[in-house]
């Protein structure tokens, strides 16, 4: 084998390896129920659940780059 051959093994060894690792790490983190906007109905449908009301408040805030306060808000 010639030393580009083995660079090149290498190199798709690796690749390989971080794409395993990058996708074990996304399947072991989880997202609380509360920041989740999708579910599944009854039927097994995908459906859209509302976002909370202080959401609107946080994403105002963050569009017109002001400090307003948000009433009975975590985003304060």
């Amino acid at each position: 084998m010639t030393h580009a051959r083995i660079h090149h093994l290498a190199v798709g060894i690796m690749a390989i390896a971080l794409i395993i690792a990058v996708m074990l790490a996304l399947s072991a983190t989880t997202v609380p129920a509360r920041a989740r906007t999708f579910s599944f109905n009854s039927a097994g449908s995908l459906v859209q659940q509302p976002l909370p009301s202080d959401w609107a408040c946080a994403i105002s805030r963050a569009l017109s780059d002001r400090t307003f306060p948000c009433r009975d808000s975590a985003f304060r």
